[in-house]
C-alpha cells in the first residue's frame, strides 16, 4: 500500500518507525480521510445486504469497484437503514485520482497473509494482500472496515468470487458467526453441511443439488452460528467455482454461467448463481448432518456413517489455513459445533443425478 507513484511490493516500501500503541488508530484515521477524499472526487454510492442477519453497508468512493465487489452478493440485498452493523468503506486510487498514504509499518512488518505485526489489535485488524498490494482493515470499536486498492484492475478472480471475505471473517468471527470453508445445501427439511478440501467433489454435489431443484445457501464459503442451536448456514456468496476439467460431460447446464472460459488454464472454472436461480437462493438453512463428500469413480453414490472427527479433518484445514488470523480459536469453535450433529461420508458416483435423492433420502429420514 503506498502512493501511485511509489514500486508496488510491500517489500519496495520505504521504511517507518515500528509501531506506537497510537499508530493504527492514526493510521485508520487517515486512511479513512483518504477514502473520504476519495468520495468527493469520484461520488458516493452506498449499497446494503443482510448477511447472517447483521445489516452490512458498503460505501464505495465511485463506481469502479462496484460490480467486483456486488455481484456475489447480489441475493443477499436488503432496504438500508441509519443503524447498520458493520460499515465497509471501499475505494481504488486509479479511478478516484487520489493516492494512498505510504504505510506506517516497516517493511519487514508483514506476517502471514500479509498481516502487519503491531497493527493487529484487540480493537483493529490488518493485513495488505501481497498478490495486489490491497489493505484491508477493520476498527471493531467502531464497525466500520476500510478496503483499498491500487487499480481495480488487480482484483484477482478469488476476490471476484468471495468479496470482502476477510473482513467478514473478522467482523463476523467477534459476532457470533464462524466463516468456513464449506458449501451447504437443503430441502424444507433442513440442511447439510459439505466441508471438504478442493477437489472433493463439494461444489459438484452442490451444483447437482442445485439443478435438482434443492435450496442453495454456497459451495464453497458459508457462515455457521456459534449463539443458539440448531446450527445454522448462512449464506454469503452466491458465485460457484469448480476444476474446468469434463465440465461439459459434469455438469453442461452450467457452462454458460461460467464467466472464465478463456482462463481454464490457470483459473478454477466461475460463475454466478442468482440470475438463474433466484427462487433457490435463500439465507440461511438448519443443518441436520454433515456429509464429507468423496470421489468413488463408481457409477452409484452412497452414504455411510462416518465421526465428527472425520468431518473436523476435512473442514478445518482449508478453513484455517486461508483465513487470515484463524488459529486455535477458530479450531475450538468448529468442535463445538459439529460435535451434536450427526457425521456421514457421501461418497459420490459418477451418476449425479443420484447425488440429490441420496441427499434427500436423508434429510427426509433424519427430521
Amino acid at each position: 500500500m503506498m502512493p501511485q507513484t511509489q514500486a508496488d511490493s510491500p517489500r519496495e516500501m520505504s521504511l517507518r518507525p515500528e509501531s506506537s500503541p497510537d499508530a493504527s488508530t492514526a493510521f485508520f484515521e487517515e486512511a479513512y480521510r483518504v477514502f473520504s477524499a476519495a468520495q468527493a472526487a469520484a461520488g458516493s454510492i452506498e449499497r446494503t445486504f443482510s448477511i447472517a442477519d447483521y445489516e452490512v453497508r458498503l460505501q464505495f468512493a465511485g463506481p469502479a469497484l462496484m460490480s467486483a465487489t456486488t455481484t456475489a452478493l447480489t441475493h443477499l440485498a436488503a432496504r438500508p437503514s441509519d443503524t447498520p452493523d458493520l460499515t465497509v468503506c471501499i475505494w481504488d486510487s486509479a479511478s478516484t485520482g487520489v493516492p494512498m498514504i505510504p504505510p506506517a509499518w516497516p517493511a519487514d512488518a508483514y506476517g502471514p497473509h500479509g498481516m502487519i505485526r503491531g497493527f493487529n489489535t484487540e480493537r483493529f485488524q490488518t493485513i495488505v494482500q501481497r498478490a495486489n498490494n490491497s489493505l484491508n482493515m477493520l476498527d471493531h470499536d467502531r464497525n466500520i472496515a476500510l478496503y483499498w486498492i491500487p487499480d481495480v484492475a488487480r482484483v484477482t478472480y478469488y476476490e471476484t468470487i468471495s468479496p470482502l471475505r476477510t473482513l467478514l471473517f473478522w467482523w463476523m468471527n467477534r459476532n457470533a458467526r464462524q466463516l468456513v470453508h464449506a458449501g451447504a445445501v437443503g430441502t424444507p427439511d433442513g440442511g447439510v453441511l459439505l466441508p471438504a478440501k478442493g477437489g472433493s467433489g463439494k461444489s459438484t454435489t452442490a451444483l447437482a443439488c442445485l439443478e435438482a431443484g434443492f435450496l442453495y445457501v454456497g459451495d464453497n464459503n458459508v457462515l455457521l452460528n456459534d449463539d443458539q442451536r440448531p446450527t445454522r448456514a448462512y449464506s454469503v456468496y452466491n458465485s460457484t467455482s469448480l476444476h474446468g476439467a469434463n465440465l461439459e460431460e459434469r455438469l453442461p447446464r452450467f457452462v454458460p454461467m461460467i464467466e472464465n472460459l478463456d482462463r481454464l488454464e490457470r483459473q478454477k472454472a466461475f460463475g454466478f448463481l442468482y440470475k438463474q436461480y433466484p427462487t433457490q437462493m435463500v439465507r440461511s438453512l438448519p443443518i441436520r448432518a454433515v456429509l464429507v463428500p468423496r470421489v468413488t469413480g463408481y457409477r452409484d453414490t452412497e452414504i455411510s456413517g462416518s465421526s465428527a472427527g472425520t468431518s473436523l479433518n476435512a473442514l478445518v484445514p482449508s478453513t484455517v489455513l486461508s483465513l487470515p488470523g484463524a488459529g486455535r480459536e477458530t479450531v475450538e469453535i468448529l468442535s463445538r459445533l459439529l460435535e451434536p450433529l450427526p457425521h456421514y461420508t457421501l461418497k459420490l458416483g459418477t451418476e449425479l443425478s443420484q447425488i440429490p435423492r441420496t441427499i434427500s433420502d436423508l434429510l427426509r429420514t433424519s427430521r
